[in-house]
């Protein structure tokens, strides 16, 4: 129940509608098991997982590496211009003999 003071209170008419001006924002989280992988997009490092950042790449695949010292490089995609979640296990390297 709302209090007498706040029944009065007008909302703008525009609360949640979209204006021309405003776009819809998407985020891509990329998180690994272990935490710590550091995360390329085209081959340049963009940070370090658990990562999630605003999805502003074009509407196609985009492929990413996460690269953690003593486990194999994973290699996966998500896509561009929607919410994106990713959550990968990394494999630990076989010793060599």
């Amino acid at each position: 129940k709302l209090p007498e003071s706040l029944k009065d209170v007008k909302l703008p008419e525009s609360l949640g509608k979209k204006t021309e001006t405003q776009r819809t924002q998407y985020v891509w989280f990329i998180d690994s098991e272990p935490e710590g992988a550091a995360v390329r997009i085209g081959g340049t490092e963009v940070g370090q997982t658990p990562l999630a950042q605003e999805n502003l790449y074009s509407a196609e695949e985009v492929s990413f590496e996460l690269v953690l010292p003593g486990y194999r490089t994973f290699k996966g995609t998500f896509r561009g211009q929607e919410n994106a979640r990713v959550t990968a296990k990394l494999s630990k390297l076989g010793k060599k003999k």
